[in-house]
C-alpha cells in the first residue's frame, strides 16, 4: 500500500479538530435556527443560510492553505448553516402536517354539517308523512 503525503502537514490532532469543527458548528446551532426563524422568517434565514454555506465551500481550499485554525472557523460555520437548512426542513414539513391536518378538520366539519342538513331534511319528511297519515286517518273515522 502507497502512502501519499498530502498538501498539509498536520498531526492527527489538528486533523480530528478540523474534521469535528462541522459538528461544533452544527451542534452550537440548536436553539439559536429556531429563535433566528421565528425573529427574521423561514425563508430569510434558510436563503441566508443556503447561501453562506456555499460561500464558505467556496472558500475551504483558501482558508485551509491560510491556517489550520481559518479552515476550523469556517468548517464550524459550514456546520452552523447546514443546521439552519436542516431546521427550516423541519419547519416546512410541521407547517405541512399542520395545513393537512387543517385541511381534514375543515373536510370533517363540511361531512358533520352535510350529515346534519340530511337529518334536518329526513325529520321534516317524517314529519310531513306523519301529518299526513294522520289527515288521511282522520278522514277515515
Amino acid at each position: 500500500m502507497v502512502v501519499k503525503e498530502g498538501e498539509f502537514d498536520w498531526s492527527e490532532t489538528i486533523q480530528g479538530l478540523v474534521l469535528g469543527s462541522f459538528y461544533y458548528g452544527y451542534f452550537m446551532t440548536q436553539v439559536v435556527g429556531g429563535r433566528l426563524a421565528e425573529r427574521y422568517g423561514a425563508k430569510w434565514v434558510f436563503g441566508v443560510s443556503i447561501l453562506s454555506g456555499g460561500v464558505a465551500n467556496l472558500l475551504t481550499p483558501t482558508a485551509a492553505r491560510l491556517h489550520y485554525g481559518v479552515l476550523i472557523a469556517l468548517r464550524a460555520m459550514q456546520g452552523f448553516f447546514q443546521e439552519q437548512n436542516e431546521r427550516q426542513e423541519e419547519l416546512k414539513v410541521q407547517l405541512q402536517n399542520q395545513r393537512q391536518e387543517q385541511s381534514e378538520q375543515q373536510e370533517e366539519l363540511k361531512v358533520q354539517e352535510q350529515s346534519e342538513q340530511l337529518q334536518e331534511a329526513l325529520q321534516e319528511q317524517q314529519s310531513k308523512l306523519q301529518q299526513g297519515m294522520q289527515r288521511q286517518l282522520d278522514a277515515f273515522v
